[in-house]
């Protein structure tokens, strides 16, 4: 029996809950852990429906180009109608959702927008501009978007407002009680149908993503109205696990996990061409062509802003050696990503900072061997440092930085903290502890197993002979999960 018979076989009569899966964008092989989900819940009895854009959005990331219907629409949407009709899923279409007569609405606004004006273009109150600055930001892989005007744009800003009325419309005719994201909250195939779903208290809104580390897993959170980041850990979440004692094992796995090379203090020193006789900070600037997250609630006006902000503030700080280490995913880049860019806005840099490039062989972790201190935006050098006895500064405010970081809420407090780090201590022995916590929560409990193939090269369907394992009680990781889902609580092994 195949995966769609045996789902109408065993699936639960049909209960009140409606969950509905936001793909959007149906190409991606991402969409098969979305669909194990989906059977799950179907087999406990809940109804699921899945958003997929059919030819409408202009502008798209995963086709890495736009223009109306392009030819790789066709294949994307039946790639992800193809798979959800095999497990006997259903789907509702952007078309179904979003008519020509406002399709031609928004061509006419995207035509008629000034160029300048896109970044802060609102439509029914929310900011559509800044999901197409987003995704025009990841498009360009690196790539200055000044002087060059990049007819992209406007297709982006097209999409933006056509994922934005599929919501609307959507929540109009029907009332779904929880929506699904896979993280993709900063681009216009899912941001703003994510925007308006967390601003309807009435819905319940989950977003999941694959292994922060290659792993068979995924991590899920529920989300609200800011755009969640890459290792979110609730309030209560925390509570339990900083006043948990780490077994030996945890320890063991925490330590390996911060593990140096082996290098000598002396021979780090010599390496980046510096002494300790004074204090030794380093900056770790996000990837330059993925935004990360959606600057709203936050007070710099962009990612760049935020490091323009840091830099300028490192550069009035005299009596320090200053670190520029670029994050080694840039490596990608058709340029040099946030070195170039940072060289260009001062030209001064390199006479002021040692400046470490995607390809320097200098690892996070040996740098605490000299480091008095990290500034960070996110990301994992805001727990792996201070596990390490090194402080960090952290440039987000939303980022759920623990008692462990130096956390900021305005931009005259990220300024005041640089300039007085030379005053910074080294986190506690206690706060060091509550780190490598944190870490172990990460990468052990908010990794959820499920029955799909995922690697490094992408997702895969469930086979045939696992499809039993949806059943209820006979995986409690996915047990869990719907249970999380319908009902709330964490989503946590």
């Amino acid at each position: 029996m195949n995966v769609k018979g045996f789902v109408e076989k065993h699936a639960r009569k049909p209960r009140g809950k409606t969950i509905i899966f936001w793909r959007s964008v149906g190409g991606r092989s991402s969409i098969y852990t979305d669909a194990i989900i989906a059977l799950a819940l179907k087999l406990r009895g809940y109804k699921t429906k899945f958003i997929l854009c059919d030819k409408v959005m202009s502008g798209c990331l995963l086709g890495r180009g736009t223009g109306v219907n392009r030819a790789c629409c066709g294949g994307c949407y039946s790639y992800g109608a193809k798979a959800l009709n095999s497990y006997g899923l259903s789907h509702i279409t952007y078309s179904s959702l979003v008519p020509n007569k406002r399709t031609r609405k928004f061509r006419g606004i995207v035509d008629s927008i000034a160029y300048d004006e896109i970044e802060n273009y609102v439509f029914h109150g929310v900011p559509v501009g800044i999901f197409a600055k987003n995704s025009l930001t990841r498009y360009l892989r690196g790539e200055p978007i000044e002087p060059r005007r990049h007819r992209a744009y406007r297709e982006f800003l097209f999409s933006s407002l056509v994922c934005l009325d599929a919501a609307r419309v959507y929540c109009h005719r029907y009332t779904p009680d929880s929506a699904i994201f896979q993280r993709h909250f900063e681009y216009v195939g899912w941001g703003p149908a994510y925007y308006y779903f967390t601003r309807n208290k009435n819905i319940n809104v989950i977003g999941w993503q694959g292994s922060i580390d290659g792993t068979k897993c995924i991590t899920m959170t529920h989300c609200d109205e800011n755009f969640p980041v890459l290792y979110q850990v609730s309030d209560s979440e925390w509570k339990k696990c900083k006043t948990t004692k780490l077994t030996e094992k945890e320890i063991e796995f925490t330590d390996a996990r911060l593990k140096l090379s082996g290098i000598s203090r002396e021979a780090l020193l010599h390496q980046l061409g510096i002494s300790d006789d004074k204090p030794i900070w380093c900056i770790f600037p996000h990837i330059h062509s993925d935004p990360g997250l959606c600057p709203f609630q936050w007070p710099f006006d962009s990612i760049d802003d935020w490091l323009f902000t840091t830099i300028q503030a490192a550069m009035d700080t005299p009596g320090i050696t200053w670190i520029l280490k670029a994050h080694p995913a840039e490596r990608i880049l058709k340029t040099q990503g946030v070195i170039k860019m940072v060289k260009d806005k001062f030209p001064e840099l390199e006479k002021r900072f040692i400046i470490l490039s995607p390809t320097t062989k200098i690892k996070t972790n040996d740098l605490s061997l000299v480091l008095d201190g990290g500034i960070t935006l996110q990301g994992s050098v805001s727990f792996e440092l201070p596990a390490l006895g090194v402080p960090v500064i952290l440039g987000n405010p939303d980022y759920p930085g623990k008692e462990f970081t130096y956390n900021i809420g305005t931009r005259e407090e990220l300024i005041s903290l640089i300039h007085n780090v030379a005053s910074i201590r080294a986190p506690s022995r206690k706060l060091q502890n509550w780190a490598k916590k944190f870490i172990y929560h990460i990468f052990v409990h908010k990794k959820l197993p499920v029955n799909a193939a995922i690697s490094r090269k992408g997702y895969k369907p469930i086979a045939t002979g696992k499809v039993s394992m949806l059943l209820p009680g006979k995986d409690s990781v996915m047990d869990m999960i719907c249970d999380s889902i319908v009902k709330g609580g964490e989503f946590t092994v």
